[in-house]
């Protein structure tokens, strides 16, 4: 069994403070702000910032340098994933560990996510796999979805129920998966009856919930496909946010706000007393900064005053800042940033109350509702004498399932 994970946006996350870190170690690196401790190791920062225009983020992409620099920091990584017993390789920012179980696969998953948090990096979630056998090629699996597609003009639940089994076994095959994702598309570019549009949503969602690679196609290929009613998607986010959370996957607990936000519901966790603490262990810019969106919207004042001060704490110090700039730009007024670490053209942004959160997105009107004409083919379908629908609902499995 293999394991295989991708550095997300490798080159352009890393920081240049932590090609110290790397060297020096991360404590002794803090005292190596004038280069008291390693004057050559605290120049190497510097001029590489002075290769991004001053940006303490990003190496340049091409130059066999910035291949240098990066291994500084990823042979870090490599020695404390090979301390922990892995063995594995990695070509530049692709990683293949090879285990002897799915528990062993994930666990190399939570520390690889462990040892590049350390760093500012993280795992790219959409090209995570594990696989058990060789896998098929790209036209294969296509292949085999196009010829069992049913091109039907209005497709029932069999027929969906069928593509659906089709394309999970192409995916486990394949080790790719890519092949739901694409399956998901084909059904999303097609006419479903009711029973079929439920049937669709609910495997969708459980296939989404235990395969976080296929969050970024949930709103558009299966919610807005499958007409999922919002007090579905509020049962899918809780349970989504709570395993999120669990298995330290911060990318997929970010969806679940997400989709608390668009479809307007409240999420258990954000709503209890030991929210702000949950996500503070978490350390996630991204996930913070979902959360305080959130708590805007929903105008929850204890969460969002317990973020603030967060916020300010992660200002106090450069490297906490730098990790954390989004969060704390949108956080806080721009008399509680220091101006060192908000000069130039970023403070006249601040100033101008420019905010980097797609709010329209998350404004837009639902497109989940079904229409009177799906509703009234929906009773037609149910009062029909051919027994399919009565078969099809008796089979029906729920989201409260998952």
């Amino acid at each position: 069994m293999a394991v295989d994970c991708d550095i997300s946006r490798c080159f352009p996350s890393i920081y240049t403070h932590a090609l110290d870190w790397a060297i020096l170690g991360k404590e002794k690196a803090k005292r190596n702000t004038n280069g008291t401790e390693c004057r050559w190791s605290h120049e190497l920062d510097q001029r590489t910032m002075n290769t991004t225009n001053g940006e303490t983020h990003g190496l340049l992409i091409g130059p066999h340098t910035s291949n240098l620099l990066a291994e500084l920091i990823l042979t870090r990584i490599d020695a404390a994933l090979f301390e922990k017993g892995y063995r594995f390789l990695r070509h530049i920012d692709d990683y293949r560990c090879y285990v002897d179980s799915k528990e062993r696969a994930r666990s190399f998953i939570l520390d690889l996510e462990t040892e590049l948090d350390l760093y500012g990096l993280s795992v790219n979630q959409k090209k995570t796999r594990v696989w058990d056998q060789p896998s098929a090629s790209l036209d294969d699996w296509v292949r085999i979805l196009k010829n069992a597609f049913p091109h039907k003009p209005l497709l029932d639940k069999g027929d969906v129920e069928r593509f659906l089994d089709t394309a999970i076994v192409a995916a486990k095959e394949s080790g790719s998966g890519s092949a739901l994702a694409y399956a998901f598309g084909m059904l999303s570019k097609s006419r479903m009856n009711h029973w079929a549009r439920k049937y669709y949503g609910d495997i969708a969602l459980h296939l989404a919930y235990t395969q976080p690679y296929l969050l970024p196609f949930v709103e558009e290929r299966v919610i807005m496909a499958a007409k999922i009613p919002s007090k579905r998607i509020e049962i899918f986010s809780n349970l989504l946010l709570d395993k999120s959370i669990e298995e330290r996957d911060y990318l997929s607990a970010s969806y679940a706000i997400y989709y608390a936000m668009r479809y307007g519901f409240a999420l258990a966790l954000l709503e209890s007393a030991e929210a702000a603490s949950v996500l503070e262990e978490t350390r996630d810019c991204v996930l913070c900064t979902c959360a305080l969106v959130y708590s805007r919207r929903r105008q929850n004042k204890a969460l969002r005053n317990k973020l603030i001060s967060y916020a300010k704490e992660l200002a106090k110090t450069e490297g906490d800042f730098q990790r954390n700039w989004l969060f704390v730009y949108e956080a806080l007024p721009i008399d509680q940033i220091p101006k060192e670490y908000l000069s130039g053209a970023w403070r006249a942004i601040k100033r101008k109350g420019i905010s980097f959160i797609d709010t329209i997105r998350i404004e837009e009107p639902p497109r989940n509702n079904e229409s009177i004409e799906d509703v009234i083919d929906a009773l037609a379908e149910q009062l029909s004498d051919d027994g399919e629908v009565g078969a099809d609902r008796a089979s029906d499995r729920s989201t409260n399932e998952l």
